[in-house]
This record gives C-alpha cells, sequence and structure tokens, in this order.
C-alpha cells in the first residue's frame, strides 16, 4: 500500500473516543505518530468495550513538544486531566499532538466483527495502522 496516499486507522480508549464524538476533544494525543500525517483522513477505532470504528476527522496540524510545553499548548482542548497526561508520557521528553477540526461521526458504526468479517485476520492496531478505506470499512 502507498502509505502516502492511505488513510490512518488510530485505537482510542472510548472515555476519549466519546469526547471526540461529542466535539469537546480536538487534538488527539500520541506517542508517536505515522509520517506526513497532515491532511489525511484519520479514522477513529474506539477500543473495548465498544469495539468499533466510530467516524474520522482530517488531521490538520501535528506538534511535536517537550512534555511540559505539550501539556500547556493542549491541556483546554485535550480532555485529559494533568495526571494522566503526565501518567501517559511518563519517560518520555517529547510527546505528540494531532490537532482537527471537525469529527464526522459514522451513520453506522462498523464493528470489529464486520471488520473482520471484511479482512480476516484483522487486530486492531496498537497505536496506528495505514489503511484503504474503501477495502477495510466499505466505504
Amino acid at each position: 500500500m502507498d502509505t502516502l496516499d492511505s488513510s490512518v486507522l488510530i485505537s482510542v480508549k472510548p472515555q476519549f473516543s466519546h469526547l471526540i464524538a461529542k466535539g469537546e476533544k480536538t487534538v488527539e494525543l500520541r506517542k508517536k505518530v505515522p509520517a506526513n500525517l497532515s491532511g489525511r483522513k484519520v479514522f477513529v477505532y474506539s477500543t473495548y468495550p465498544d469495539a468499533r470504528i466510530i467516524g474520522f476527522f482530517e488531521a490538520k496540524t501535528v506538534e511535536s513538544l517537550p512534555i511540559v510545553d505539550l501539556w500547556e499548548r493542549v491541556r483546554a482542548c485535550a480532555g485529559i486531566k494533568k495526571e494522566e497526561f503526565f501518567a501517559y508520557y511518563a519517560e518520555k521528553e517529547e510527546g505528540y499532538a494531532i490537532f482537527f477540526h471537525e469529527f464526522v461521526q459514522l451513520d453506522f458504526p462498523i464493528t470489529l466483527e464486520t471488520l473482520r468479517e471484511r479482512n480476516p485476520g484483522f487486530v486492531p492496531p496498537q497505536n496506528y495502522h495505514y489503511i484503504n478505506p474503501d477495502d477495510l470499512l466499505g466505504l
């Protein structure tokens, strides 16, 4: 797959994916990100117990900052408490913030069962996978 033209699938815990879906979280925090992510469509897989792709956003910008600076930059829009943030980035010097404007919620979320029917052996990403939405999601 040509990774420069593909979309990305990320796994997000339900406590955060629900905030994204409600528009209360407009940045996704990561320890690592794919190259050239800005401008790509990013699909959100809400992990167990949801176990489904709930929608997508277009990555507008990606910033890499020292952890303390990153907290100052995202604390109002990341939907995470300070203690959780610093625990997530423990032992890291820098972190990534994926900024986006609009999340598009799928009318019919795509369940893990459906993903596996369409793609035998599908495993949700630990961090991210490059995907072809037509093949994986049937869009």
